[in-house]
């Protein structure tokens, strides 16, 4: 299951439902029930950030590794071409 799947619909969050009451015909959620949700939820984007920054900084890390692989290996080139003058 990818990442974006476990964020479909509304079950990923972990917060109790609470029935509503209705005052006259419209449904009204307490104020402490969006205070724990919202608590929640600020939670989870914390998570997701700190996957998103530890995935930008194996990138990066991969992508410094590669490009001195590649400086070495020209470097080679380059003393190789020196050498054979």
């Amino acid at each position: 299951m990818t990442e974006a799947e476990k964020y479909q619909g509304y079950d990923w969050i972990k917060v109790k439902r609470e029935i509503p009451t209705y005052v006259d015909g419209v449904p009204y959620v307490s104020e402490s029930h969006h205070m724990v949700e919202r608590c929640f939820l600020i939670e989870e984007v914390r998570k997701l950030a700190a996957k998103v920054d530890a995935l930008t900084m194996a990138s990066a890390h991969q992508a410094l590794e590669q490009l001195e692989r590649t400086q070495k290996e020209q470097r080679r080139q380059i003393d190789d071409l020196t050498w054979e003058e």
